[in-house]
């Protein structure tokens, strides 16, 4: 089991309406603890290079899980629990960085 260190927060949606972010959010990844995979949300109020990496307790960056621009909006991306290498990492607390 991989669990990622957030607390949860995330961004409130009302069925039927979609409001553009006034901020960059950063949500709970879900599942959490995880096996196979995870998927990791965020949101962004304008278009922004976006750099979301992975890191193990002791600071080191385990993977970069996108490195590109984006659009306004909300978005999700999967890891798998993979590191840099293709190699499943330990089980274990892993956090997350998501930088624009």
């Amino acid at each position: 089991m991989i669990r990622l260190g957030l607390d949860p927060w995330g961004i409130e949606k009302k069925k039927g309406t979609f409001r553009m972010p006034q901020t960059i959010s950063l949500s709970q990844n879900t599942a959490n603890p995880f096996k196979a995979q995870t998927v990791v949300s965020f949101s962004l109020p304008k278009s922004a290079f976006v750099r979301l990496e992975v890191y193990n307790t002791l600071g080191q960056k385990v993977r970069t899980l996108i490195e590109t621009g984006m659009k306004p909006g909300n978005h999700s991306v999967i890891w798998n629990g993979e590191d840099s290498s293709g190699r499943e990492v330990s089980s274990g607390i892993y956090f997350y960085c998501l930088k624009t």
